[in-house]
């Protein structure tokens, strides 16, 4: 597939200081989640929405844990919900609504379509490093996607590192931490990864 002809079902969120350097945070920084679940329609505008009624205005614990553990690694923990989601950029990788409910997992289509949907990511959020959200995302995606090459992979007990090189040659380092809502997950076993990768 020619990556020009690729177009996102979800415009990823960027947030109004994300590219005004230096930002809150220090570098662009995307968070890279999975998959949206919902009853509702297919829109453009989805994940923006949900950044602004479950990020910004609201207390959804999954983006409360990640707002909390990436002002931790910087070591700012008291920024509000509306400071830190405008300093950062968000997207989900699966390019379609899974499901009503979560634990719904892609299906094989959804994770193939995605894979080529990752340059036009990186493309519109232009980010320095990538954090993605969870595990089974993380092992789900490509070691070479369409349009980016694969540079050096770092793995350690608590580690795994991509960096991939734009076509512009601008190489990108990319962690993953385990989702928030999974078994035995904590601030202390994620905040060193979340600074190793936002010091890279």
């Amino acid at each position: 597939m020619n990556n020009n002809e690729l177009e996102l079902e979800f415009n990823p969120w960027l947030g109004l200081e994300y590219n005004s350097l230096p930002n809150i945070i220090g570098v662009k920084m995307l968070l890279l989640g999975e998959s949206h679940y919902s009853e509702e329609s297919q829109l453009a505008d989805f994940t923006q929405n949900v950044i602004r009624d479950l990020a910004i205005n609201g207390r959804f614990n999954y983006f409360s844990k990640l707002r909390t553990l990436v002002s931790k690694a910087i070591d700012n923990p008291d920024l509000s919900p509306e400071q830190f989601w405008n300093a950062v950029a968000f997207s989900n990788y699966i390019q379609d609504i899974v499901g009503d409910t979560p634990r719904i997992a892609p299906t094989e289509k959804m994770w193939s379509r995605a894979a080529n949907s990752l340059r036009k990511i990186l493309d519109e959020t232009k980010p320095d490093v990538v954090l993605v959200v969870g595990k089974r995302l993380w092992e789900a995606m490509p070691d070479e996607p369409d349009g980016l090459r694969f540079i050096k992979r770092v793995t350690g007990s608590e580690e795994k590192w991509w960096i991939y090189s734009m076509t512009d040659q601008k190489e990108i380092p990319i962690a993953y931490i385990a989702h928030p809502a999974s078994g035995g997950w904590s601030y202390i076993a994620w905040t060193k990864q979340v600074k190793k990768l936002l010091a890279s």
